[in-house]
């Protein structure tokens, strides 16, 4: 999933279907009812949260890492395009 991930565009819908299940049995492996709430599961510990990472956030973050380092290839063709493409922006 690490690789595949920046290079993706999956809807919310998707990615809740794809983490639904290893999500279970994460929490089921914790010994916490696979039914608890997904806002706190997600929820960042400061706030009483058990901080799991939601494979959207991971996406995003991977996809924005993916740009910066094609953006930081100024001589390679792919960061000449992508310059390209922001100035157009």
């Amino acid at each position: 999933m690490k690789y595949t991930l920046p290079i993706t565009a999956l809807t919310r819908k998707q990615v809740d279907q794809i983490q639904a299940r290893p999500t279970k049995a994460i929490l089921s492996s914790l010994v916490i009812n696979r039914m608890f709430p997904r806002a706190v599961a997600f929820g960042p510990p400061q706030y009483g949260g058990l901080g799991l990472q939601h494979l959207l956030t991971k996406q995003g973050t991977s996809q924005v890492a993916l740009i910066i380092g094609h953006l930081r290839e100024p001589f390679s063709d792919k960061g000449k395009i992508s310059l390209n493409n922001l100035d157009y922006a």
